[in-house]
This record gives C-alpha cells, structure tokens and sequence, in this order.
C-alpha cells in the first residue's frame, strides 16, 4: 500500500472520530424532522463538513510525522493546494491543534501543540 494511500486512510478512521462529524451524524435526524434544513441541504453540508475534516487530519497526520513544516512542505506532502491549507491552519491554530514555531525560507514553520 501507497504511503499517500495509508496517509488518505487513517485520516478518513481519524474523521469518524471526530466531534463535529458525529454529532452531525447522529443530530441528521432532528434536523430533517424538525424542518430546519432539507435532505439536500443536509447531505451538502455533511459532504462539506467532512470533507474540510478529512483536510485537516491529513494536514495534522502530516505534520506529526515530519514536524515541523511549513505549509509549501505540508502542500507536497498532503497534495492539497496551498491556499486551502492556509485556511485550515487558522482554523487548527483556533482549536490550539497546532503552533507556529518559527520561520524557514520566510515561511512559519507548524508543529502540533503539546
């Protein structure tokens, strides 16, 4: 098995875990019933929702097994473009998943936070 292959996978187990997606999951119900939302709306926002968690495991995954990186090095290593990591690092620095530990070739450097 490819190491992006195994990468894609432990991150996709990882996403099963998390928070937001299984109180999405487990809440999809309620929420077509009471009407808040249609069953369209619905399946986008859970394709949405796990598909930005999905990102944002590789990301992470990405940056345990090499710390520290810096977004052009976690871009290459995750294949994702490096616009959308920039967004998710805002976002995992807000949840305090990360910090920035310095700088290389004028970019800040990641690691995860203790």
């Amino acid at each position: 098995m490819s190491e992006n292959l195994r990468n894609k996978l432990e991150a996709a187990a990882g996403l099963l875990g998390d928070v937001r997606v299984r109180w999405l999951i487990g809440r999809s119900q309620a929420l077509l019933e009471s009407g808040s939302i249609s069953e369209k709306e619905l399946e986008s926002l859970m394709k949405r929702v796990m598909r930005v968690e999905l990102e944002r495991w590789l990301i992470v995954k990405e940056i345990e097994k090499q710390c520290p990186l810096t977004i052009r090095e976690i871009s290459k290593g995750t294949s994702l473009p490096e616009h959308s990591i920039v967004e998710h690092m805002l976002a995992l620095r807000r949840l305090g998943r990360i910090t920035t530990i310095g700088e290389k070739e004028n970019w800040y450097l990641y690691d995860l936070s203790k």
